[in-house]
């Protein structure tokens, strides 16, 4: 009798709780005819607050096209060299060149990389997906 009890102060109490702690429709606990029903209380405010900083600026381009670098065989035709600015940070107004590869646009960040990449394209026959998938092997 005395556990019954027990357990009836302890739901009206878990009940008095969820009325003051509740956010209207985010759950709670719930009176049905079959009993109480446990539901998870969530909330629509966003864990982490929104950053007050500006928009991110897309860094500015001082350089796009024909790779200039000697590569051993020359260039293969359809690569793009890229050079942008990086406009925030401690490093803002230092340089950054990238490689794209002709046929998937993929973005290779050093003259290693693109060794690398050239080399495994030659393995695998053009396939660039393989390539880039490989190229850490070569």
């Amino acid at each position: 009798m005395q556990q019954q009890q027990q357990a009836i102060a302890y739901q009206h109490d878990q009940q008095q709780y969820a009325q003051h702690t509740m956010i209207p429709g985010a759950g709670g606990i719930v009176n049905s005819s079959k009993g109480t029903k446990h539901t998870k209380i969530t909330s629509n405010i966003p864990a982490k607050a929104k950053s007050k900083t500006s928009p991110k600026i897309k860094n500015p381009e001082i350089f796009c096209g024909e790779p200039d670098e000697a590569l051993e065989g020359g260039w293969p035709h359809g690569w793009i060299k890229k050079t942008v600015k990086r406009m925030g940070g401690q490093s803002a107004g230092s340089c950054d060149s990238y490689w794209i590869s002709p046929k998937m646009n993929y973005r290779l960040r050093s003259m290693k990389e693109v060794r690398s990449f050239l080399a495994a394209l030659k393995v695998y026959n053009g396939d660039e997906k393989e390539a880039k998938k490989n190229r850490k092997n070569f």
